[in-house]
């Protein structure tokens, strides 16, 4: 269960005159982390401040030295680690929070993987320290409590049921946690001051908070967990625009019992907790029988959710409300609370929702691998039509194993509905794009090829995000690519016949396969010349992958690992090869493969070489031979 939810926020001197986000115009803000930066960049474009320098420090002690040097006007970071080195600054009666929360950061206690039976101890003590705080008991009256007739708080303090047998501890183990720390509220006084941190999202959930705990009243066997629903939540998308609706998708292990599998989600972290934003349970909802949206104090606290007797999958269809009002873009993190007759899937227990009055852009695919020579493609796609005068994208590259430029030609021949593109060199050695979208379209697609620079290089790794912009938002879900560039291997290929014919030629695959089977599947480029016997031009072949020959009749194979050209056996099977013209497609000129075993003068193995005109396999321009590869120069 989550246990605490941190703030994110601005610090600045008591006496700047600094009031809000507008207010920072001009200045110069610092924070720790490339993901705490790109928070109070968005948040500062959704309030529409521009001008703002922001630092990235490599250490909380660096940050707040040069704060309290004044290098800085400002400083961004977890409201907690902020109060914590407030007190180790020259003027620590001097300081102030900004009212607006740039993000909430919700913390729960990690175990080691496979470990289920100590997280299930570390959970519900967890939930001790909430339940105490419901029921009123402290370190100091618990013993009091120990003579209630409440069946609840009997069970609650291991006076009934088995909870603590079936954990491994004692029954009356909450009661030793108690005596030892307190309750929760105890807790959070003993570590925080609430004028500084108030309690806020970190009270229970009936006043106001987020937290709350699994009913301890009847877990009394173990042997009860097999009729136990686990239920996972997968989203649809994660982000909406204004006008859109959204899906989040329910599966359980077993079906729902008899009268439905009641579901408590609660909102654990939200900018913007007001409701009125979301119209929940709309049309296309499926097997949900009952739905509440828990609302206290004018604070989205949660939702109720039946899922239909029987079923075992359910869907809440909901959309977000167009309200003319501009506003920051709510986040908020939805989770499934374990119940008394279910339990979340811990890989599928949660959800993030972004509502935004911009349109999404999403990228696919995630991963892209091309050898050099080849082209690759970056595919976007937008919720709503590009805007008047196109949308213009930022897309930085995050990771790079080699940042120096000139290994892609980017927006070449077949890009389409890009207006614009510029690739950016950085100062750090880095680079990034901005490419713009045509004005009213939804996909676009970025074709690049990788260069051939003959030399002999790593593989080269990069990937490639879609920042967030003023007047658009990157769908986390498809907000980024990986791009694998490989070395291209190249073979000469070399074969004579009895009869004087001759063939020069070469094929390239990614170096990334040596080793392997090669075939029509793997290659780049592949290019024939067939000679007559007087050295004069007889044919050429310059074949274009991934799709050599329309008639499906190109065959060829070879062992990398061996640098062989396979022609053991007849042309149609992975022991031979079919090159050339389709003869049966009637096709105009040379034909040129292994033989078959129904033709008694040239059966398997032996090589052909022959015309349109070629009657039959007993009389080709030329048989025999052997096709040699072999690799070709560096180049």
């Amino acid at each position: 269960p989550v246990n605490f939810v941190s703030e994110q926020k601005v610090l600045v001197p008591d006496d700047s005159g600094i009031e809000s986000l507008a207010d920072l115009s001009g200045s110069t803000v610092g924070t720790t982390s490339e993901a705490n930066n790109q928070i109070l960049v968005n948040a500062l474009s959704q309030a529409g401040v521009s001008d703002v320098e922001t630092i990235v420090f490599n250490s909380t002690a660096e940050l707040f030295a040069a704060y309290d040097a004044g290098e800085i006007d400002a400083l961004f970071a977890a409201q907690t680690t902020i109060v914590s080195e407030i007190p180790n600054l020259s003027e620590p009666d001097n300081q102030r929070f900004l009212d607006e929360a740039l993000a909430r950061v919700p913390s729960t206690l990690v175990v080691d993987e496979n470990q289920s039976a100590w997280a299930d101890v570390v959970n519900w003590v967890t939930y001790t320290l909430i339940q105490a705080e419901e029921f009123g008991i402290t370190s100091g009256n618990v013993d009091e409590f120990l003579n209630s007739d409440d069946p609840a708080i009997r069970q609650f303090l291991g006076l009934e049921g088995n909870l603590g047998g079936a954990l491994g501890l004692s029954n009356d183990f909450t009661v030793n946690v108690i005596k030892a720390v307190g309750n929760y509220e105890e807790v959070y006084q003993r570590n925080f001051d609430e004028e500084l941190i108030p309690r806020g999202l970190n009270s229970l959930a009936d006043d106001g908070g987020i937290l709350f705990s699994n009913p301890f009243a009847g877990v009394v066997q173990t042997e009860q967990v097999s009729d136990i629903v686990t239920v996972g939540l997968t989203p649809e998308k994660q982000i909406a625009t204004e006008g859109e609706t959204f899906a989040w998708n329910f599966s359980l292990d077993q079906p729902a019992p008899k009268g439905g599998l009641s579901l408590f989600l609660p909102i654990i972290a939200n900018n913007d907790p007001a409701p009125g934003d979301v119209e929940y349970f709309v049309d296309g909802s499926s097997n949900i029988s009952d739905f509440e949206f828990v609302v206290t104090d004018d604070v989205a606290v949660g939702f109720n959710i039946t899922i239909s007797e029987g079923a075992t999958e359910a869907t809440l269809v909901s959309e977000a409300i167009v309200d003319d009002i501009t506003e920051i873009d709510e986040i908020a993190t939805i989770v499934i609370a374990d119940g008394a007759n279910y339990r979340a899937n811990p890989e599928q227990d949660r959800t993030n929702l972004v509502l935004t009055e911009f349109p999404v852009v999403s990228i696919s695919p995630e991963e892209v691998t091309a050898a050099e020579g080849e082209t690759f493609a970056w595919n976007f796609s937008l919720n709503h039509p590009a805007p008047k005068g196109g949308l213009s994208l930022f897309l930085p590259i995050t990771v790079n194993n080699d940042p120096a430029l000139g290994d892609v030609e980017f927006n070449i021949d077949g890009s389409s509905n890009i207006s614009d593109f510029e690739l950016l060199a950085m100062d750090n050695g880095s680079a990034s794009f901005n490419l713009t979208i045509a004005e009213g379209a939804t996909e676009a697609t970025l074709v690049s090829e990788v260069v051939v620079d003959n030399l002999d290089e790593e593989t080269e790794i990069f990937t490639t995000v879609i920042a967030d912009g003023a007047d658009y938002r990157a769908n986390p879900a498809q907000n980024q690519v990986t791009t694998s560039l490989f070395e291209t291997s190249i073979y000469d290929l070399s074969w004579e016949g009895e009869n004087g014919y001759t063939m020069k030629g070469f094929f390239s695959f990614s170096s990334e396969l040596e080793g392997s089977i090669i075939n029509e599947n793997n290659l780049i480029d592949m290019q024939l010349t067939f000679f007559e016997p007087d050295g004069s031009l007889l044919q050429v072949f310059d074949y274009d992958f991934p799709n050599p020959d329309n008639s499906g009749e190109f065959n060829f194979n070879f062992d990398s690992a061996t640098d062989t050209v396979i022609q053991s056996g007849e042309s149609d099977t992975d022991t031979g090869f079919d090159l050339g013209i389709d003869f049966a497609g009637g096709e105009t000129g040379i034909g040129f493969f292994t033989g078959d075993d129904d033709q008694p003068a040239f059966p398997a193995g032996i090589i052909a070489l022959a015309n349109t005109n070629f009657p039959n396999p007993s009389d080709p321009l030329d048989h025999g031979g052997e096709l040699i590869a072999f690799l070709a120069d560096s180049f």
